[in-house]
């Protein structure tokens, strides 16, 4: 629920280029493609800016600013996916990337999208940036697209590990530890249809948390 003082800074911060008129196609308004974003996290913001546009009837580009992250979105309601193209939290470890998600895989699965993308991305160097997608999408359930499993097996039979998926590898401790060490970035798909492999991975995952969400 958005407060009415929250709806007018909300309009107040937001730019909106339409000339494909995919909002009025697909019956959106700004809270309805923020919440495709993943919505906001509980924690305060102080600084938002929010542009949307449209390129064509089916698909709207988003970009997020805020004091705390910010993000750049791609929906295509064509083919029903959502292509996470970047996310940048300021201060990370208090859960902001996280609450994202799942507010976005809850509101994603209510609008029968199928799918979500992303790239998974690692620090390489002379990054100025400290980048934790390659450890922690896999965490919730992401998992790699089948023409990077090949490079992945490889990297796997290196290690001597017999694990075929990277959620069988980060279910285990030792696992975990070997990847934050030794993982690389990869492109990532998340399906969000109630029995897919992606789904019960992260049901897993909040179960091993003890968190209590119903997607």
């Amino acid at each position: 629920m958005y407060s009415r003082y929250a709806l007018k800074y909300l309009e107040k911060s937001t730019t909106i280029n339409d000339p494909k008129k995919a909002l009025d196609k697909h019956g959106l308004d700004i809270r309805d493609v923020i919440n495709l974003c993943g919505g906001f996290p509980p924690q305060r913001i102080t600084e938002l800016a929010i542009k949307i546009i449209s390129t064509h009837e089916d698909i709207i580009h988003i970009k997020i600013f805020t004091d705390l992250y910010e993000i750049v979105r791609s929906i295509n309601f064509d083919y029903r996916f959502i292509d996470n193209s970047y996310m940048h939290v300021y201060k990370p470890q208090q859960m902001i990337g996280t609450n994202l998600f799942l507010h976005q895989v809850k509101t994603a699965r209510s609008r029968k999208m199928l799918k979500l993308k992303t790239v998974a991305r690692a620090t390489d160097e002379g990054d100025d940036i400290q980048w934790w997608g390659y450890y922690c999408w896999g965490r919730l359930g992401y998992q790699m697209m089948k023409d990077e499993q090949v490079e992945f097996l490889r990297w796997l039979n290196n290690f001597n590990r017999k694990e075929k998926t990277l959620h069988e590898l980060l279910a285990t401790i030792e696992g975990r530890q070997l990847w934050k060490n030794h993982g690389y970035t990869w492109r990532a798909e998340f399906h969000l249809d109630d029995e897919s492999e992606t789904m019960n991975n992260l049901r897993s995952y909040l179960q091993s948390k003890n968190i209590a969400l119903y997607l």
